[in-house]
């Protein structure tokens, strides 16, 4: 399962946050640079999660 998000929860500790390559903007003031996190799905039953803040990418296979 993808445990992604959007934005860095700067008021929480560290362990209120996912995985930092799996975290589309680190930022949360008027510099953040708006990145995404899109996923695709396939007709095998697999999906596949990108951040297009670094690239990172993973695929899963529904159950």
């Amino acid at each position: 399962m993808w445990k992604g998000q959007l934005h860095l929860a700067v008021e929480n500790d560290r362990e209120h946050n996912t995985d930092e390559e799996r975290i589309a903007n680190l930022t949360d003031d008027e510099a953040c640079e708006a990145h995404w996190i899109h996923a695709r799905l396939h007709e095998d039953g697999t999906y596949t999660v990108t951040n297009s803040r670094n690239g990172y990418s993973k695929t899963y296979r529904t159950k």
